[in-house]
C-alpha cells in the first residue's frame, strides 16, 4: 500500500478558537498555514498588525493552506501529528461548505481524509489487532473504509470542476485511458490524480469482502499510472509504490519489483515506506524471509534521512517495528525456519 504521503495537519490550532468573524477566521487560518513557508513574511506581518490590503476571503485561506500543508511532513512526533490531523479536519470541512467549488479545498480534503485513514485509523486498527481486540479492530477498519470513501467523494468533485465524462469513461480500461490522455496532460494535474487513485486503492484494503469495491482497483491503477506519466517524481515516486503494491496483489511480481525499484531510485532509498510496502506486499507473499527482515530492519536502522518527509518515515518505522516484533503480521508469509 502506498505510504502516508503528504498529510494535512497544519490547521489543528483552529480548534482552540471560537471565531465568529469571517475576516478574523480567515486571518487566523492563513497565519497558521503560513508558518514555515518561504515567502510568507508579508502575510504574517498583515496578520500580526491586523492591516490587510483587501478583505480576507476563504479562498485565500484555502490557497495559503494548500501552499503550507506539506510542511507538516517535517514533524517527528506521531501522536502530535495524529491529534493535529483530527483537530483540523472539521475546519477544512467547514471551509468547504462555505466555498464548495474551491479546488484547493477539495484537494486538501481529498488528501486529508486519505491520509488520516491510512496513517492513523489503520494504525489504530493494527494496534487493536496487536492486542487481540477484534471488535475494536473492526471498528477502526470501518472508520478507515468510510474515510477513504469520503476522500474519493471529494476527489470526484474536484475532477468535475474542470472536466466532464469521468463516470462514463469508467466503462473499461481503454475508455478511461483515452479519457485521461485527453483531459490530463499537464504536470500540475498529477497530484489530483495521485490522491484520487489513493482514495480508491486505499479503500479496497479495508473492503476486501465487497466485490463492488474490489472491482474498482483497475480504475485506481489507471489513475496512478497517468499521474506517474505526468510526474513520476511526485511525492518521491508514490505512484510507483501504489502500482507496485497492486501488481504484487495480482501476483505479477516482476512488474511489482520494477515499480518498487523505480520508487527507490526516485527517492534515493530515503522514502522508507517503500521498503515497508515491499516487505509486506512483495517479500511476504513470496515467502522471502531473508529480504522481509532485511527491508524492515533497514527501515529501523535508518536515521533522519529525509527531513521533509520525517512524518512519513516515522510512520514507516512504527509499522516496521510492529511487523518485526509480532508474529501475527507474518502468519500469511509462510516463512520456514
Amino acid at each position: 500500500m502506498a505510504r502516508t504521503y503528504t498529510l494535512v495537519y497544519g490547521l489543528a490550532v483552529m480548534g482552540l478558537f471560537d471565531v465568529a468573524s469571517r475576516g478574523l477566521a480567515s486571518a487566523l487560518l492563513a497565519g497558521v498555514a503560513c508558518f514555515g513557508v518561504a515567502g510568507c513574511a508579508e502575510r504574517y506581518v498583515m496578520i500580526q498588525t491586523g492591516i490587510f490590503p483587501s478583505p480576507m476571503l476563504f479562498e485565500d485561506a484555502l490557497s495559503w493552506t494548500r501552499e503550507a500543508a506539506d510542511t507538516v511532513q517535517s514533524m517527528h512526533d506521531f501522536e502530535q501529528a495524529r491529534d493535529s490531523a483530527y483537530g483540523s479536519i472539521g475546519m477544512l470541512e467547514g471551509l468547504h461548505k462555505l466555498v464548495p467549488d474551491d479546488p484547493d479545498g477539495l484537494l486538501l480534503l481529498e488528501k486529508a481524509w486519505s491520509g488520516i485513514s491510512f496513517a492513523f485509523m489503520d494504525d489504530e486498527r493494527e494496534d487493536a489487532l496487536d492486542h487481540k481486540d477484534e471488535q475494536l479492530a473492526a471498528y477502526e477498519e470501518a472508520r478507515a473504509r468510510a474515510g477513504f470513501k469520503r476522500a474519493r467523494f471529494f476527489g470526484d468533485e474536484l475532477v468535475g470542476l474542470h472536466t466532464t465524462g469521468f463516470k462514463e469513461a469508467q466503462r473499461n480500461h481503454d475508455t478511461l485511458s483515452a479519457w485521461l490522455k485527453d483531459n490530463y496532460t499537464d504536470k500540475d494535474q498529477a497530484e489530483e490524480l495521485l490522491w484520487l487513485a489513493f482514495s480508491i486503492v486505499g479503500r479496497i484494503a479495508f473492503d476486501m469482502d465487497n466485490p463492488e469495491t474490489v472491482s474498482t482497483l483497475w480504475i485506481g491503477i489507471d489513475l496512478a499510472e497517468q499521474s506517474a506519466r505526468l510526474d513520476e517524481n511526485l511525492d518521491y515516486g508514490s505512484a510507483h509504490i501504489m502500482i507496485g503494491a497492486a501488481d504484487a496483489g495480482l501476483h505479477d511480481y516482476t512488474a511489482a519489483k520494477q515499480h518498487f525499484d523505480r520508487a527507490t531510485e526516485l527517492s534515493g532509498g530515503r522514502a522508507l515506506t517503500n521498503q515497508v510496502t515491499m516487505a509486506v506486499r512483495y517479500y511476504c507473499p513470496k515467502s522471502d524471509k531473508t529480504n522481509y527482515f532485511k527491508a524492515l530492519n533497514e527501515v529501523l536502522d535508518a536515521g533522519d534521512v529525509l527531513p521533509d518527509q520525517r512524518l512519513s518515515n516515522t510512520l514507516a518505522k512504527r509499522r516496521a517495528r510492529r511487523y518485526l516484533s509480532n508474529k501475527y503480521w507474518q502468519e500469511d508469509c509462510a516463512f520456514s525456519g
